[in-house]
């Protein structure tokens, strides 16, 4: 991941977890989790979101090295080494272990890609706002505002 795709990330995480924090929706969790999928092969999420439904208890497993389930929200910022191929597999991946939304952020276009489905996506660009969709209710943010982090300047 380089370090546009850093910062958008990290700007993904900071719009999402108060969000899903205060409607008391579920965890939104950085890179580096590794999550088991169901055919048994690890995916690592650039970012992702738990919904409470996923974890019994509503608790965190404390002692769990890799989590055994896939994200209801998985989100990619694509780097310019990511092949469509796998791109497809990681989605279908998802989807087939019980994830319900991907998003796939692409930093050199500055497009988002919202999958339902595998092979069913809708894509944003600048004149688009971003929503949650039944999974994140009430959550949305214009495109713009998430690629515009790119712009920051001191």
């Amino acid at each position: 991941m380089g370090v546009a795709q850093s910062l958008l990330a990290a700007w993904l995480i900071e719009l999402l977890a108060p969000f899903a924090r205060r409607h008391n929706l579920g965890l939104v969790l950085a890179d580096g989790l590794l999550m088991r999928m169901i055919a048994g092969n690890i995916r690592v999420p650039d970012v992702s979101f738990v919904s409470w439904d996923q974890l019994p208890d509503r608790r965190v497993p404390a002692s769990e090295p890799i989590a055994n389930f896939a994200p209801a929200l998985a989100i990619e910022v694509l780097s310019p080494s990511n092949t469509p191929r796998e791109m497809r597999e990681k989605r279908e991946e998802y989807f087939l272990s019980g994830s319900r939304l991907v998003w796939e952020f692409n930093p050199e276009i500055r497009a988002v890609r919202v999958y339902t489905a595998p092979r069913e996506s809708v894509q944003l660009t600048d004149a688009d706002t971003l929503t949650g969709g039944h999974l994140l209710p009430g959550f949305s943010v214009a495109v713009r505002d998430v690629f515009g982090e790119l712009d920051r300047r001191g």
